[in-house]
């Protein structure tokens, strides 16, 4: 007897001998795959697709194709894209100094709000480039033996003669990017690149290795490759040097800014209507400002009393004037900032009243002038409390309450103007909030250290409260 046929009512029907399977697209596959729809294998230089049927193939895409060890200069688009071919194997102790760095460019050297690119940058150097790795382990290396000496509660002195086993890495690892640094031909734009960007770590290892002079040198000879090679130095990078030839005039007190406008230049400068980078051009502003700090107004305020030169008084004026212009344009209520971060904003208006009020009292020493800025001392201090208030606090504790992480930034531009205000500002209530988010700051800002301005500003406003309680002698 024959069985009937078993009919399958829900069976797919078998595909035909030959047909090209579903085509799913690829990222980066060539063009020739794509127009004959079938999946790219990515291959470089040529797929094994067209290779195989004898076709022309166009190449796959930027990312595959891009040559594993240039360095763009451009803002990258998350680091999976990077192909470190120099130093890709890293060990776990190098693996630890990268992420550390990773961590300490968001709130440390590269603390720049709105300015994502450089932080891109650096970290794609770091990856790639030998020199850059090296003085990013040292300078991981050496935060981290900072931290521990911290935690010990004990004095850090990294060039004592017995230093910890950290310190000595630190310094093997300085050596080596000094060394390849050296080695390195600045005949293109890249290598010029990725040694002003190996200068930035090494500034701030000479600073945390309480070593200010060797730091200058560095940032001299920085800013000499800088204007020699302004047409090929990426702008951010640029920018990140104007700045810390700027704070260096800060940090280290006589020392007047290299990059500055002149006075012609300065008078000749506008603001933008629409602009996207106000940062620059504080920067370029608050240099003028401390170049006719530094060479013509302290002369005429310590040294030289009496009648005041009226070209002198009427280049403070200009310069007020472009600082207050700027302060109309991008801090002030129904300015067209929307694109501004909170935290972005604290910065700017941080350094703008700073300048304002280191502007008008440049000339005079009477200390009663600064309380008509009583009102900007309190708004530093509003933003100063913003801008810390982002920080992560550290497991390290003291009487006066958790600190902030155990850092070393070089922008916050927190410490001076704190300090200027706990010191100059005659409102007890504002002063003493001054001290405290000193107290709360990082340890260390470039050369200045946040603990010890705040021990010299509240003794300062003891002695001055002190003298405010005795009698006065009369007549």
């Amino acid at each position: 007897m024959v069985k009937p046929a078993t009919v399958r009512i829900n069976a797919e029907p078998k595909r035909a001998t030959g047909q090209r399977r579903r085509y799913t697209k690829t990222k980066f596959g060539c063009r020739t795959c794509k127009i004959r729809k079938v999946r790219c294998d990515e291959t470089w230089p040529t797929c094994n697709n067209c290779k195989r049927t004898g076709r022309e193939c166009d190449g796959v895409g930027q990312p595959v194709m891009k040559e594993p060890n240039s360095v763009t200069f451009i803002q990258p688009l998350t680091l999976s894209h990077f192909q470190p071919s120099r130093i890709s194997n890293l060990d776990h102790g190098e693996q630890q100094c990268m992420e550390a760095f990773r961590h300490r460019l968001v709130y440390c050297i590269m603390e720049d709000v709105g300015r994502p690119s450089l932080k891109g940058l650096m970290l794609q150097a770091a990856y790639e480039e030998p020199a850059l790795l090296k003085a990013v382990i040292a300078f991981s290396v050496l935060c981290d033996a900072y931290d521990e000496a911290k935690k010990a509660m004990t004095v850090w002195d990294p060039k004592a003669t017995e230093v910890s086993e950290d310190v000595q890495l630190a310094i093997l690892n300085y050596r080596a990017c000094i060394h390849k640094m050296q080695n390195m031909i600045p005949n293109d734009g890249r290598s010029t690149n990725v040694i002003l960007l190996c200068t930035i770590v090494c500034i701030c290892f000479e600073l945390l290795m309480r070593n200010p002079e060797m730091a200058l040198c560095h940032l001299d000879n920085s800013l000499q490759i800088l204007n020699s090679n302004a047409d090929s130095i990426d702008q951010d990078l640029a920018l990140a040097f104007t700045r810390l030839d700027l704070q260096v005039s800060v940090f280290l007190g006589l020392r007047s800014p290299l990059i500055a406008l002149n006075i012609t230049e300065l008078a000749n400068f506008s603001l933008k209507q629409v602009s996207k980078d106000p940062e620059s051009e504080l920067a370029n502003l608050m240099g003028s400002v401390f170049t006719f700090l530094r060479l013509k107004a302290d002369d005429y305020r310590y040294r030289v009393p009496g009648s005041i030169p009226l070209d002198l008084l009427l280049e403070v004026k200009l310069l007020e004037d472009k600082l207050h212009q700027f302060r109309k344009q991008y801090l002030t209520t129904g300015s067209n900032r929307d694109w501004l971060s909170p935290t972005g904003e604290a910065h700017l208006r941080v350094k703008c009243l700073t300048g304002i009020i280191l502007l008008a009292t440049s000339l005079y020493s009477e200390e009663a002038i600064y309380d008509q800025f009583t009102c900007d001392f309190l708004a530093i201090v509003d933003s100063a409390s913003e801008i810390l208030s982002q920080l992560p606090l550290s497991p390290i504790s003291d009487r006066d309450g958790p600190r902030q992480h155990v850092e070393f930034p070089l922008d916050m531009a927190v410490i001076h103007p704190l300090y200027i205000t706990a010191s100059k500002c005659r409102s007890s209530l504002i002063r003493r909030r001054a001290i405290k988010l000193l107290l709360m700051a990082p340890s260390l800002e470039g050369s200045w250290n946040a603990m010890a301005y705040a021990k010299i500003a509240e003794r300062l406003m003891q002695l001055e409260e002190a003298c405010l309680e005795e009698p006065q002698p009369t007549d």
